[in-house]
């Protein structure tokens, strides 16, 4: 329990309300046993050296959406990135790690799992659940904001979930950052803004974007616009980066987020054939996940008082 008179590790399924009791003719384990046992193996990880969390609380986390913190014993500033389980994510916070930030990664799994050891937290939370926020106890500095919906294919079928997480859950993401006097977010947007312009419209500068043509792409414009207005009335400066094809390592093939370069270094190592859809005359934008992940660390430390747009 915390102070609030909380449970630390809230209840998902497979842990109902009541006490979970495991009998045998000699043994009763209930709820109760099992925290203080998690508590256990975390402190004593605590004690034994390395990184602030260990692999021992990341399966924890994994295994029962488990909040463990430990604070940081440094005075280095403090990053909160939402979604930094995901593949940009996790690169974000391998960046800012090597950086010498300190990390607290908020994310709900839905898109990633890659758990980085070196981090402060773990919080398996949800951005569109305001008291989820409640669980973040330590001094936040700046927040890299990547939580969302990410498919156009689905945001076509399914507009209202979008709308719920892009928008409305950016809405208390940026609500938290005033409210706890956040430096700077940074948030991730989308090369989608644009649409689908024309060849005698490019180079394309950061005033064309117009919203795009799927639901997807409009979340991310208002969330954009939701930044500009917390910048207006609350003077909360952030910076909104529109990504366009990210690329690298971590990115699941086989998922129907990722992009055309990650399938086709898959399809290259098993000898498989390289599909082009269409005439092959086509043409896109990539960009490296390295580089997103310093262009990242770059706008956190921006020195102005406004709020960006940076293609």
């Amino acid at each position: 329990m915390n102070e609030k008179g909380e449970k630390i590790f809230p209840n998902h399924k497979g842990h109902p309300e009541h006490e979970v009791e495991l009998k045998s003719s000699w043994m009763l384990i209930s709820k109760t046993h099992l925290y203080l046992g998690a508590v256990l193996v975390f402190l004593v990880g605590m004690l034994s050296g390395g990184g602030y969390y260990y692999r021992t609380s990341m399966n924890l986390a994994e295994s029962l959406g488990a909040t463990a913190v430990a604070q940081p014993s440094n005075n280095h500033p403090t990053v909160l990135v939402t979604g930094g389980l995901g593949f940009i994510g996790s690169h974000v916070v391998e960046d800012l790690i090597a950086n010498d930030f300190n990390v607290v990664v908020y994310d709900d799994m839905s898109n990633g799992k890659n758990f980085n050891k070196d981090v402060s937290a773990v919080l398996v939370k949800d951005i569109t659940v305001v008291n989820d926020f409640s669980y973040i106890v330590h001094k936040i500095d700046y927040i890299v904001h990547l939580a969302a919906a990410i498919s156009v294919e689905e945001s076509t079928r399914l507009p209202e979930k979008y709308q719920r997480i892009n928008v409305e859950g950016s809405r208390k993401v940026l609500d938290w950052a005033v409210k706890n006097g956040v430096k700077r977010v940074v948030a991730a947007s989308s090369g989608a803004t644009y649409g689908t312009p024309k060849v005698e419209d490019l180079p394309l500068r950061e005033e064309s974007a117009t919203g795009g043509i799927c639901a997807y792409a409009t979340t991310k414009f208002e969330m954009e616009q939701l930044m500009a207005q917390f910048h207006e009335q609350f003077r909360l400066k952030s910076t909104a980066l529109r990504f366009f094809n990210v690329y690298g390592p971590r990115q699941d093939p086989h998922s129907s987020y990722s992009g055309v370069v990650s399938w086709f270094m898959e399809q290259a190592k098993i000898n498989g054939t390289l599909k082009v859809t269409g005439d092959g005359e086509q043409y896109r934008d990539f960009v490296y996940v390295k580089d997103v992940a310093r262009a990242i660390r770059t706008a956190m430390l921006l020195k102005d008082d406004d709020f960006d747009v940076f293609n």
